[in-house]
């Protein structure tokens, strides 16, 4: 997520900033590349010399890809990548003052993937790239095709459900306003956010409140709609005597400019534009923080819906309209509470399994089209904080969405990091990682090295000029960042396996995802950030990977 950097400070041990550790790693590196006599820098003396060192890695039987990954980096393209030959300049520079060699590319300009004048851009730079011993990454996820899905299936579209209440009277009319909301990240920087396109009325309903929820009753038939665009639903009650001291919801449905989790043709079509790079030397694909719009402090009072989620749950619960269950884990009802929490609990794991599946079918696609050594990036964290953001973001389904080796970003807690290397195999993790200083970079290098990981190398945010200036590779040059870093690859001939957390940390998945009850966003992160700062590591893992249900 690119964004002011959060201080999140999950206690990591204090061995990891130490000077006495770092002395350590860096003479096992010397004695590594004595023992292995490979140089990976520039400066090599002889024509053997590799600008980023890749080496077969071990308990990799399950994975498709069985070598380390060399240096990785990430590229947004602006304006500048989209003239003619403009892609060049960035390569070139990348080329001479870094051991990166995979580029995790991803859009940043006003317009889309399946525009035919963007794939021949795409092409000409992966030649080039692979031309200077690079290759790029490039993301092609849906969101990046959104106008193109939207022309094709119109009827896809996510939808956002805003429950609203409003007082009702014996006699006359009450009139409810309700406004339409947009959202925007990475994805929206230089394009149309994920705005309404249209709303509707869903339903209405009324209740006694005066000792809790009660006596709920359906009067949709019975409200006239004065506005249904993207803008605002408006609606007026006819309120009769006895309505006095009774409350109504209103759940206005507002469309927004982005796919359907559920939607039936997504998987199918993203594929299609997979295809459509077919032609393209790309060295893999990404799949950036998935998941249903971002937000920001969210609540149940917004709730994500679409008439393709609506069939899925009457799938899993027959007998069961998702409308009606909407309210009911929006307000609870008396006498209730365990058809409120069941509710909550079935719509919150259809949604977290839902997002893997999308994740995981887009990882088949990856290797399908592109080949079984494609590299599947970047990382499903999106906030990257295991709260309500990332709650109602993805339903934490970072344990479930499969990768070749285990990616992170940001300040995602060492445990799930750790957690997520055993899962996948992975002998280390990989964070992407930025900050407005080069300085902060050298520190989280040794962290994660010590943390049993490398960094995803991001540019320089947040920066007045990130996307246009070179400042980022003025950096590099000014600092022993990319020199440090290839001799850290030689880690790779001896870090066989994940670090090992003789503690495993198991939270309620279904507790935690369940806004009604007292266990709500809560993962544990006090347990395991005890247990680090006490020199135990600890992997943290949800409750549904032990039950398999992932």
């Amino acid at each position: 997520m690119e964004s002011a950097k959060y201080e999140m400070n999950h206690n990591i041990d204090k061995k990891l900033n130490s000077s006495k550790n770092r002395i350590m790693i860096m003479t096992v590196l010397l004695i590594v590349a004595g023992s292995c006599c490979v140089l990976a820098t520039d400066a090599a003396p002889s024509g053997d010399s590799v600008r980023s060192l890749q080496v077969e890695l071990a308990g990799q039987e399950n994975n498709s890809i069985k070598i380390s990954w060399p240096g990785i980096g990430t590229w947004f393209w602006v304006a500048k990548e989209f003239r003619p030959e403009g892609y060049k300049r960035f390569i070139d520079l990348y080329e001479k003052h870094s051991n990166i060699r995979l580029l995790a590319t991803s859009i940043r300009h006003p317009v889309w993937v399946t525009d035919p004048e963007v794939h021949d851009q795409i092409k000409a730079a992966a030649i080039y790239a692979r031309a200077h011993d690079m290759a790029m990454v490039m993301d092609m996820d849906v969101r990046l095709a959104r106008q193109a899905f939207m022309d094709k299936y119109p009827d896809e579209l996510q939808e956002l459900v805003e429950l609203r209440e409003v007082a009702l009277k014996e006699s006359g009319n009450v009139t409810l306003k309700i406004g339409s909301q947009d959202f925007g990240d990475h994805y929206t920087f230089c394009s149309e956010n994920y705005r309404s396109v249209s709303g509707r009325l869903l339903r209405v309903y009324s209740y006694s409140d005066s000792d809790g929820v009660d006596d709920v009753q359906e009067i949709t038939r019975r409200c006239k709609v004065e506005q249904a665009d993207r803008s605002a639903v408006q609606v007026s009650i006819t309120c009769r005597s006895l309505d006095k001291g009774r409350k109504a919801c209103v759940m206005a449905a507002f469309k927004l400019f982005t796919p359907d989790v559920f939607a039936p043709h997504l998987v199918e079509f993203e594929k299609v534009i997979l295809q459509q790079y077919a032609d393209v030397p790309l060295a893999g694909v990404c799949k950036d923080e998935w998941g249903f719009p971002g937000r920001f402090s969210p609540s149940s009072s917004d709730l994500w819906y679409s008439e393709a989620m609506a069939d899925a749950y009457a799938k899993r619960r027959p007998w069961h309209d998702l409308s009606r269950d909407l309210f009911l884990m929006f307000k609870g009802e008396k006498g209730r509470t365990g058809a409120r929490a069941a509710a909550i609990n079935n719509y919150m794991q259809m949604c977290w399994q839902r997002n893997a599946e999308v994740e995981n079918q887009y990882y088949r696609s990856i290797k399908e089209v592109f080949g079984t050594g494609a590299m599947a990036a970047t990382h499903p964290t999106w906030f990257p904080f295991p709260g309500k953001n990332e709650i109602f973001k993805n339903g934490l389904d970072w344990w479930a969405v499969k990768r070749d080796l285990a990616q992170t970003d940001e300040g995602t807690p060492y445990c799930v990091r750790t957690a997520l290397s055993k899962k996948w195999y992975s002998p280390l993790w990989y964070n992407m990682y930025y900050h407005s200083k080069i300085d902060s970079y050298e520190t989280e290098m040794w962290q994660s090295v010590l943390g049993g990981g490398r960094l995803d190398y991001h540019q320089l945010f947040p920066a007045g000029n990130w996307q246009r200036d070179p400042e980022w590779i003025k950096g590099l040059l000014k600092s022993n960042l990319m020199r440090v870093e290839s001799r850290i690859q030689l880690l790779n001939y001896i870090s066989t396996k994940p670090i090992d957390c003789p503690v495993a940390v198991i939270f309620g998945h279904p507790s935690a995802l369940n806004w009604a009850g007292p266990g709500f966003a809560d993962v544990g992160l006090k347990v395991t950030d005890k247990l680090w700062k006490a020199g135990l590591y600890a992997d943290l893992i949800p409750s549904s990977e032990i039950l398999g249900s992932s």
